[in-house]
């Protein structure tokens, strides 16, 4: 069965799941989430942080709302930005590369 999507259709109608394990391979011949890597796995992470973000439940004790703040304070953004980075220079190589400005931001 083949089914053809439009790029709207891929942006709105399919997971992320989806996109990162079968789109994207199917365009670049190659598979960044083929085997789990520490990469992976901070990128699944941010997915997941994302998605309580977006999607917050809502409680009269606010307990989710506490274990959201406390996941955000604690969350890995730098080791983060470095997986994303390596994810778009996978598909891209050198599409991100290092400043050598000097300049830390």
């Amino acid at each position: 069965k083949t089914e053809i999507y439009t790029k709207s259709q891929i942006q709105k109608g399919l997971t992320f799941d989806e996109k990162t394990k079968k789109v994207l391979p199917y365009f670049f011949n190659k598979d960044f989430f083929k085997k789990p890597t520490a990469h992976t796995q901070h990128i699944y992470n941010l997915k997941e942080l994302r998605d309580e973000i977006v999607h917050p439940k809502s409680e009269k004790n606010m307990t989710s709302q506490e274990i959201l703040m406390k996941r955000l304070l604690k969350f890995d953004y730098e080791k983060t930005i470095e997986a994303v980075a390596n994810f778009i220079n996978f598909y891209q190589p050198d599409f991100i590369s290092e400043c050598k400005c000097g300049v830390d931001f």
